[in-house]
Protein backbone atom coordinates (compact mmCIF):
# COMPACT_ATOMS: atom_id res chain seq x y z
CA UNK A 1 0.00 0.00 0.00
CA UNK A 2 2.46 2.65 0.60
CA UNK A 3 4.94 1.37 -1.89
CA UNK A 4 2.05 1.85 -4.52
CA UNK A 5 1.05 5.49 -3.10
CA UNK A 6 4.95 6.35 -3.62
CA UNK A 7 5.02 4.64 -6.95
CA UNK A 8 2.07 6.76 -7.52
CA UNK A 9 3.31 9.60 -6.41
CA UNK A 10 6.53 9.08 -8.80
CA UNK A 11 8.97 7.89 -6.26
CA UNK A 12 10.93 4.71 -6.52
CA UNK A 13 11.68 3.42 -2.98
CA UNK A 14 14.82 1.34 -2.30
CA UNK A 15 13.91 0.35 1.23
CA UNK A 16 10.98 0.59 3.87
CA UNK A 17 9.81 -0.91 7.41
CA UNK A 18 6.82 -1.03 9.35
CA UNK A 19 6.82 -1.43 13.22
CA UNK A 20 3.29 -1.66 14.83
CA UNK A 21 3.22 0.11 18.41
CA UNK A 22 0.56 1.29 21.04
CA UNK A 23 -0.55 5.09 20.26
CA UNK A 24 -1.12 7.35 23.55
CA UNK A 25 -4.80 7.92 22.51
CA UNK A 26 -7.36 5.05 24.13
CA UNK A 27 -10.36 3.32 22.88
CA UNK A 28 -13.98 3.04 24.73
CA UNK A 29 -12.69 0.61 27.28
CA UNK A 30 -9.40 2.51 27.95
CA UNK A 31 -6.81 0.51 26.07
CA UNK A 32 -4.12 2.40 23.96
CA UNK A 33 -5.03 1.81 20.29
CA UNK A 34 -2.14 0.36 17.90
CA UNK A 35 -0.98 2.25 15.01
CA UNK A 36 1.92 1.61 12.42
CA UNK A 37 4.83 3.36 11.71
CA UNK A 38 6.45 3.45 8.36
CA UNK A 39 9.71 4.33 7.85
CA UNK A 40 10.82 4.67 3.87
CA UNK A 41 14.08 5.65 2.39
CA UNK A 42 14.38 6.47 -0.95
CA UNK A 43 16.97 7.38 -4.08
CA UNK A 44 15.99 11.31 -4.13
CA UNK A 45 14.70 13.67 -1.47
CA UNK A 46 11.20 14.14 -2.37
CA UNK A 47 7.96 16.02 -0.73
CA UNK A 48 5.28 14.16 1.30
CA UNK A 49 1.89 15.72 0.49
CA UNK A 50 1.52 13.89 -2.28
CA UNK A 51 1.67 10.81 -1.20
CA UNK A 52 -0.32 11.38 2.09
CA UNK A 53 -3.25 13.22 -0.05
CA UNK A 54 -3.02 9.54 -1.92
CA UNK A 55 -3.02 7.19 1.05
CA UNK A 56 -6.35 9.64 2.03
CA UNK A 57 -7.54 9.19 -1.35
CA UNK A 58 -7.52 5.82 -2.01
CA UNK A 59 -7.33 4.05 1.09
CA UNK A 60 -8.54 6.27 3.36
CA UNK A 61 -5.67 6.53 5.90
CA UNK A 62 -4.65 9.74 7.51
CA UNK A 63 -0.97 10.27 7.55
CA UNK A 64 1.11 12.27 10.26
CA UNK A 65 4.97 12.54 9.26
CA UNK A 66 7.54 13.11 12.18
CA UNK A 67 9.53 16.28 12.57
CA UNK A 68 12.26 13.67 14.67
CA UNK A 69 13.23 11.22 12.59
CA UNK A 70 15.45 13.18 10.07
CA UNK A 71 17.37 9.70 8.36
CA UNK A 72 17.18 6.10 8.07
CA UNK A 73 19.29 5.35 10.90
CA UNK A 74 17.36 7.78 12.79
CA UNK A 75 14.13 5.50 12.22
CA UNK A 76 15.79 2.07 13.14
CA UNK A 77 16.98 3.56 16.59
CA UNK A 78 13.29 4.94 17.25
CA UNK A 79 11.56 1.80 16.10
CA UNK A 80 13.39 -0.96 17.50
CA UNK A 81 15.33 0.66 20.81
CA UNK A 82 13.87 0.75 23.94
CA UNK A 83 13.44 4.64 25.50
CA UNK A 84 12.24 5.94 28.79
CA UNK A 85 8.89 6.63 27.53
CA UNK A 86 8.80 3.46 25.07
CA UNK A 87 9.98 -0.04 27.26
CA UNK A 88 11.27 -2.73 25.52
CA UNK A 89 8.23 -4.83 25.97
CA UNK A 90 5.98 -1.91 23.81
CA UNK A 91 8.71 -2.49 20.70
CA UNK A 92 7.22 -4.40 17.98
CA UNK A 93 9.29 -7.85 18.28
CA UNK A 94 8.87 -8.50 14.38
CA UNK A 95 8.59 -5.64 12.08
CA UNK A 96 8.24 -5.90 8.24
CA UNK A 97 10.93 -5.11 5.93
CA UNK A 98 11.08 -4.56 2.30
CA UNK A 99 14.08 -3.91 -0.21
CA UNK A 100 13.83 -3.27 -3.85
CA UNK A 101 16.83 -5.46 -4.42
CA UNK A 102 15.01 -8.49 -2.76
CA UNK A 103 16.79 -8.68 -0.03
CA UNK A 104 16.44 -6.11 3.44
CA UNK A 105 19.46 -5.52 5.56
CA UNK A 106 18.86 -6.71 8.94
CA UNK A 107 18.23 -4.63 11.86
CA UNK A 108 21.36 -6.13 13.93
CA UNK A 109 23.65 -5.32 11.18
CA UNK A 110 22.22 -1.71 10.94
CA UNK A 111 22.42 -0.59 14.79
CA UNK A 112 26.03 -1.48 16.72
CA UNK A 113 25.39 -3.83 19.13
CA UNK A 114 25.31 -1.11 22.22
CA UNK A 115 21.83 0.08 21.03
CA UNK A 116 20.44 -3.42 21.80
CA UNK A 117 21.92 -3.86 25.32
CA UNK A 118 19.85 -0.51 26.66
CA UNK A 119 18.15 2.13 26.44
CA UNK A 120 18.27 5.58 23.70
CA UNK A 121 18.83 8.22 25.59
CA UNK A 122 17.17 11.67 23.95
CA UNK A 123 19.08 14.77 24.73
CA UNK A 124 18.09 17.14 27.42
CA UNK A 125 15.53 19.74 26.61
CA UNK A 126 16.77 23.20 28.16
CA UNK A 127 14.99 22.87 31.03
CA UNK A 128 16.26 19.20 31.95
CA UNK A 129 19.30 20.58 31.70
CA UNK A 130 18.64 23.58 33.55
CA UNK A 131 17.29 21.55 36.83
CA UNK A 132 20.15 19.12 36.20
CA UNK A 133 22.83 22.16 36.65
CA UNK A 134 20.48 23.42 39.38
CA UNK A 135 20.59 20.29 41.81
CA UNK A 136 24.41 19.21 40.82
CA UNK A 137 25.30 23.14 41.71
CA UNK A 138 26.98 23.50 38.56
CA UNK A 139 28.71 27.01 38.61
CA UNK A 140 30.61 27.37 35.62
CA UNK A 141 31.14 25.07 31.97
CA UNK A 142 34.01 23.31 33.12
CA UNK A 143 31.79 22.28 35.92
CA UNK A 144 29.31 21.31 33.40
CA UNK A 145 31.52 19.23 31.39
CA UNK A 146 32.74 17.12 34.81
CA UNK A 147 29.15 16.22 35.51
CA UNK A 148 28.55 14.99 32.12
CA UNK A 149 31.55 13.19 31.82
CA UNK A 150 30.63 11.62 34.76
CA UNK A 151 26.72 10.73 34.21
CA UNK A 152 28.33 9.45 31.01
CA UNK A 153 30.09 6.80 32.71
CA UNK A 154 27.21 5.84 34.44
CA UNK A 155 25.56 4.97 31.24
CA UNK A 156 23.30 8.82 31.14
CA UNK A 157 24.82 10.79 27.99
CA UNK A 158 21.87 13.44 27.81
CA UNK A 159 23.71 16.35 28.96
CA UNK A 160 26.90 15.47 27.34
CA UNK A 161 25.01 15.62 24.32
CA UNK A 162 22.79 18.60 25.55
CA UNK A 163 26.75 20.24 26.19
CA UNK A 164 27.57 19.02 22.12
CA UNK A 165 25.23 21.01 20.48
CA UNK A 166 24.72 23.84 22.45
CA UNK A 167 26.37 26.60 20.97
CA UNK A 168 27.20 28.79 23.81
CA UNK A 169 27.03 26.47 26.99
CA UNK A 170 29.53 29.00 28.94
CA UNK A 171 26.09 31.60 28.42
CA UNK A 172 24.08 28.95 29.19
CA UNK A 173 25.42 27.95 32.47
CA UNK A 174 25.99 31.80 33.28
CA UNK A 175 21.93 32.03 32.81
CA UNK A 176 21.16 28.66 35.08
CA UNK A 177 24.04 30.64 38.50
CA UNK A 178 22.17 34.18 37.52
CA UNK A 179 18.86 32.63 37.93
CA UNK A 180 20.06 30.75 41.07
CA UNK A 181 21.60 33.99 42.21
CA UNK A 182 17.97 35.97 41.89
CA UNK A 183 16.35 33.18 43.35
CA UNK A 184 18.52 33.39 46.42
CA UNK A 185 18.58 37.25 46.51
CA UNK A 186 14.57 37.05 46.84
CA UNK A 187 15.00 34.34 49.48
CA UNK A 188 17.11 36.96 51.46
CA UNK A 189 15.41 39.98 50.89
CA UNK A 190 11.41 37.97 51.68
CA UNK A 191 13.63 36.90 54.89
CA UNK A 192 14.49 40.57 55.50
CA UNK A 193 11.37 41.83 55.54
CA UNK A 194 10.11 38.66 57.86
CA UNK A 195 12.86 39.62 60.00
CA UNK A 196 11.51 43.43 60.07
CA UNK A 197 7.94 42.65 60.49
CA UNK A 198 8.40 40.39 63.23
CA UNK A 199 10.32 43.32 65.18
CA UNK A 200 7.42 45.72 64.69
CA UNK A 201 5.17 43.68 66.19
CA UNK A 202 7.48 42.73 69.32
CA UNK A 203 7.67 46.23 68.98
CA UNK A 204 4.25 47.02 68.91
CA UNK A 205 3.74 44.34 71.69
CA UNK A 206 6.15 45.96 74.29
CA UNK A 207 4.53 48.86 73.37
CA UNK A 208 0.90 47.88 74.09
CA UNK A 209 2.37 46.25 77.45
CA UNK A 210 4.14 49.68 78.32
CA UNK A 211 0.69 51.64 77.97
CA UNK A 212 -1.20 49.07 80.23
CA UNK A 213 1.74 49.41 82.60
CA UNK A 214 1.30 53.03 82.62
CA UNK A 215 -2.83 53.16 83.07
CA UNK A 216 -2.85 50.52 85.52
CA UNK A 217 0.18 52.53 87.49
CA UNK A 218 -2.46 55.92 86.85
CA UNK A 219 -5.81 54.18 87.59
CA UNK A 220 -3.67 52.74 91.43
CA UNK A 221 -2.62 56.40 91.63
CA UNK A 222 -6.57 57.80 91.27
CA UNK A 223 -8.21 54.75 93.58
CA UNK A 224 -5.32 55.91 96.16
CA UNK A 225 -6.02 59.47 96.06
CA UNK A 226 -10.08 58.79 96.22
CA UNK A 227 -9.68 56.68 99.30
CA UNK A 228 -7.24 59.22 101.23
CA UNK A 229 -9.80 62.07 100.59
CA UNK A 230 -12.49 59.88 102.18
CA UNK A 231 -10.37 58.74 105.22
CA UNK A 232 -10.05 62.70 105.65
CA UNK A 233 -13.47 63.21 105.23
CA UNK A 234 -14.57 60.80 107.89
CA UNK A 235 -11.87 61.84 110.56
CA UNK A 236 -12.66 64.53 112.81
CA UNK A 237 -10.08 67.62 112.86
CA UNK A 238 -9.28 68.86 116.64
CA UNK A 239 -8.15 72.35 117.30
CA UNK A 240 -4.52 72.53 118.23
CA UNK A 241 -4.21 74.65 121.59
CA UNK A 242 -0.68 76.24 122.16
CA UNK A 243 -0.09 76.87 125.62
CA UNK A 244 2.89 79.13 126.00
CA UNK A 245 4.45 79.49 129.54
CA UNK A 246 5.10 83.28 130.62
Amino acid sequence: MVKAAHAAAGVELEEAAVFLELHARVDDQGNRVPHLNCLVRAGTQYGWRAVGQLLAAQHKIRVDFSANVRNWYGGFVYGTVASEHKPREELDASPLQWAASGIPIPFCEVLPPKWHQGERQPKLSPLQAYDLCTRRQVRNEAEAWVVAKAMEREGQRGLLAFLLEHTNVEGFIGKVVFASQCEEEARRQQSHVQCVLVMNQKRQLEHKQICMYVCIYMLHCCVLGFVCMNVCDVIPCFPFVVVSRS
